[in-house]
């Protein structure tokens, strides 16, 4: 994985985890145990959004999210949310693995993998039923129903995360309470992140 210097520069990364998956899979869950687990920095593509959300005094609701995204990939490439993370790490030793959470179209997988270093993605699956007990338990009144969900899940399917999930070097299932019987359950992205660190 690259990293962007102040000045433009780019130097290259030793490893980078890359999470994608359904909304309220738990990828930002596994993002923080990781984290915590290893040191390694954790950049969000969703403060990306959510910071422009703010600089244009928007909500931060599914629709204003999706279409400021959009905005986004339309004036300065689909890449930029991974550009744009990466940047918010700021001086982070870029020779330490990353963690980007969480990818949603093939676009930005390849600027990942164009940016060097080793890449591992990681999928993390949950059923719907509990995806939408995890939304619903952190979302203001923008869901409250399954179907404001389903229009979520239909909206990343048409950006790819189903695709991106397909390429996946690795697929947690998300069927535990915490995270931190579920971070010594995947030895592979421990491992990987410790060999590159």
């Amino acid at each position: 994985m690259a990293a962007v210097e102040p000045d433009g520069a780019v130097t290259v990364r030793r490893a980078t985890v890359a999470l994608t998956g359904m909304p309220g899979a738990g990828k930002t869950d596994l993002a923080v145990a990781l984290c915590e687990a290893t040191g390694a920095a954790v950049g969000r593509l969703s403060h990306v959004i959510r910071r422009e959300l703010q600089a244009r005094g928007e909500s931060d609701t599914p629709a204003d999210y999706a279409r400021v995204a959009a905005s986004l990939r339309a004036a300065e490439g689909e890449g930029v949310l991974v550009r744009h993370a990466l940047r918010a790490l700021g001086s982070a030793d870029s020779t330490q693995p990353v963690i980007l959470d969480s990818l949603r179209t093939e676009d930005e997988y390849r600027e990942v993998v164009n940016l060097g270093g080793r890449v591992l993605l990681v999928a993390v699956h949950a059923d719907r039923e509990s995806r939408f007990a995890r939304m619903r338990s952190r979302s203001g009144p923008e869901l409250q129903a399954e179907a404001d969900l389903l229009r979520q899940d239909l909206e990343n399917l048409r950006l790819g995360v189903g695709a991106l999930m397909a390429l996946a070097d690795l697929m947690i299932p998300n069927a535990y309470a915490s995270w931190q019987p579920l971070t010594r359950t995947v030895p592979e992205v421990l491992s990987f992140v410790s060999s590159v660190s």
